[in-house]
């Protein structure tokens, strides 16, 4: 879940970015994105397990394709709101590209990587679970499956009670670090 989720949020800043700096690259990429919040997951799962088979890459491509348009869109739209009139100023003084990707931009995406993770962090739990259900060789979705197919019920509560737990638990986690590095 952690990778799926890194992916995520590592390459929706990666593209937002140049989504947010270059028209031209968004105006080509919006094709590929538009597909991709349009494709089924349904069908992302047959071609993973046709690609992959049983395992773990399922799961992590398929949390990924998912919800990476999401973040993508999400900073791209941050990476806009940035002030132009700082860009410009430190255009004017020449300020090294590098220094002002980490004193302006940056820090202006924050709350937009925050809301990013606040979407992505609970569906990538539910994703990944849905795809272990489906295609995963380990973790709490295949025990979810296993519960169902042996018709074991407590089992089938005790899993989804954990799943519950271990996703609230794991956003608020999130959210804490996220304060903490936000300051």
């Amino acid at each position: 879940m952690s990778a799926a989720l890194g992916l995520i949020l590592g390459l929706g800043l990666f593209l937002g970015v140049a989504l947010g700096a270059s028209r031209r690259l968004d105006a080509l990429c919006e094709p590929a994105l538009a597909l991709l919040q349009a494709t089924p997951v349904v069908s992302w799962l047959a071609l993973a397990v046709f690609a992959f088979g049983i395992g773990w890459r399922g799961p992590v491509l398929l949390t990924t394709l998912n919800l990476l348009p999401l973040a993508t869109l999400t900073v791209r739209s941050g990476f806009r709101s940035v002030d132009g009139e700082l860009l410009e100023m430190a255009r004017v003084f020449r300020v090294p590209r590098g220094r002002v990707l980490a004193r302006i931009v940056l820090p202006s995406l924050r709350p937009f990587l925050g809301a990013a993770l606040d979407v992505a962090a609970p569906g990538a739990w539910k994703a990944v679970l849905v795809t272990e259900y489906l295609c995963g060789d380990g973790g709490w979705g295949v025990r979810l499956a296993w519960a169902r197919q042996t018709v074991d019920t407590p089992a089938l509560y005790a899993v989804t009670l954990a799943a519950v737990l271990g996703g609230w638990g794991f956003e608020r986690l999130l959210r804490r670090l996220g304060r903490r590095f936000s300051c």
